[in-house]
């Protein structure tokens, strides 16, 4: 098996199919060998009708996983624990794969064995960029280390391929965070692995809502802040107290960036 992609569901009634169908066209356009595991994560609408018809109807590379709510780090990891592909990517229920993701993705990796984690730019307005222009597998692609990955998360969840490499060292999402689970779980893989960015949009919003201050988990500021100032200091293993310092208060600033921001888009709105 090439690929596994993971996707966490939870009330996605309205748009798990077309998260689903862009996830299945990549990764079949593609070329590699592949399977889909999608995680209802105790969804009270009708998604989990949606998706046993979905796992009838691609049945030889979809499972399906119904379980009680528990968050989208238990239903992520879930996958993983399930996963068979040398390489693991992840969607969300709401978001959708860019055409070429998967290609481009797999070409990087190729060409740079030593990459375990690979991430791509995800946006969620609609944004006049997309995964089609001219790109240079050398220039756009960026490595990254954890002394920069402290001041910017470089990876999104639903942007963002691993080599299985790191599952078999027991790097899994923290559970018992509630928010910025997915920063937490990146820094852990870029402190011990070879990470990059590939500088180009191949992941987006279906709904499109706005990166943070919307919608979902990431609607709540103040616990998201938290979430990523706890998972900064996790990295007291890796990063001297100084850095941590910076690290943290240069989180506060954006924390108070993002309220200005949030608060001027409704005030824009309304």
């Amino acid at each position: 098996m090439d690929i596994t992609a993971i996707i966490p569901a939870y009330n996605a009634e309205t748009t798990i199919n077309a998260c689903f169908q862009s996830v299945y066209a990549d990764l079949e356009k593609s070329g590699y060998v592949f399977e889909i595991i999608i995680i209802n994560d105790g969804s009270i609408d009708n998604t989990k009708d949606r998706l046993a018809k979905l796992q009838l109807e691609y049945e030889k590379v979809v499972k399906v996983v119904n379980q009680k709510n528990k968050g989208v780090a238990s239903a992520r990891n879930v996958g993983l624990k399930m996963a068979l592909g040398k390489y693991i990517a992840f969607c969300d229920s709401d978001d959708l794969w860019i055409s070429g993701k998967t290609s481009l993705s797999m070409s990087v990796l190729n060409e740079y064995p030593e990459i375990r984690c690979l991430g791509v730019k995800y946006v969620g307005r609609s944004s006049k960029e997309n995964g089609s222009h001219e790109m240079n597998l050398h220039k756009n692609l960026k490595f990254v280390t954890i002394h920069k990955q402290i001041f910017k998360n470089h990876f999104s969840a639903q942007a963002t391929i691993i080599s299985r490499d790191i599952i078999r060292d027991n790097i899994y999402f923290n559970e018992s965070m509630r928010y910025s689970e997915d920063f937490d779980f990146f820094n852990r893989i870029v402190a011990n692995y070879t990470s990059a960015f590939f500088d180009a949009i191949f992941a987006k919003s279906i709904t499109g809502k706005n990166v943070y201050g919307e919608s979902g988990l990431s609607g709540n500021l103040w616990k998201m802040g938290k979430g990523e100032v706890n998972a900064i200091c996790r990295m007291y293993k890796h990063l001297n107290i100084a850095v941590i310092s910076f690290a943290v208060a240069f989180s506060m600033v954006k924390y108070v960036k993002r309220i200005i921001i949030v608060f001027i888009r409704k005030t824009l709105l309304s």
